[in-house]
């Protein structure tokens, strides 16, 4: 900073950023002109005020992909977002909200809370109606204008193990044809079941 000799006036040399210094701590001399001259001195404290120029940033859950299980009552706590925004004051306070659109199809599945960005499920999730879902999470400040960032996080709805084998056919049918001399082997047909492979979920039945 500097000061105008004739007027007096406090003038930066530069552009100032709150984000990187709030104040600055200045001391300004009065001379006259005299002989001997005669001076005083005050000490000036400058504070820069803020202005809303950052984005809130959206720091967690630092994944893509959450999961949750299905089959849980409505209202359970699936994860809880958090921004954080540089700037000062209501150009700092960040409210969240989940946007509709084409990358975003959990909008009425799953709500979240505007203060404390809990995002919880609104329904019943079944792995085998649908394994994943998208949420198009917006952090959104106060400032005037506001600024926004959003952020694209997928749902994994992971399976439990609620459902029985079943068999493909009702009725199996084997040909078998052999030499005269050997025996007579037939295994039985393996059965396929609804639900996930993953967890181990195949039923094969033992050789007859």
């Amino acid at each position: 900073m500097c000061r105008r000799r004739v007027a007096g006036e406090v003038v930066t040399r530069e552009p100032l950023d709150r984000e990187v210094r709030a104040t600055y701590e200045l001391v300004a001399e009065a001379r006259d002109q005299g002989v001997p001259p005669r001076s005083a001195r005050v000490a000036v404290r400058v504070r820069v005020t803020d202005v809303n120029d950052n984005s809130p940033e959206l720091v967690d859950p630092q994944e893509e992909m959450i999961s949750v299980r299905e089959d849980q009552p409505p209202g359970t706590e699936v994860v809880r977002v958090r921004a954080v925004d540089r700037d000062h004051g209501n150009n700092a306070s960040v409210t969240y909200s989940l946007l509709k659109g084409r990358d975003s199809d959990g909008h009425g599945v799953f709500t979240i809370d505007s203060v404390s960005g809990l995002i919880r499920t609104r329904a019943v999730l079944d792995h085998e109606d649908r394994t994943i879902y998208r949420l198009a999470v917006a952090a959104t400040d106060s400032g005037k204008p506001p600024r926004q960032t959003v952020r694209l996080l997928r749902v994994e709805v992971l399976d439990l193990n609620n459902n029985r084998p079943t068999f493909t056919s009702y009725s199996l049918v084997f040909r078998v044809s052999r030499p005269q001399s050997l025996p007579i082997r037939i295994r039985r047909s393996a059965s396929t079941i609804l639900g996930n492979p993953a967890l181990g979920e195949r039923l094969t039945l033992p050789p007859s």
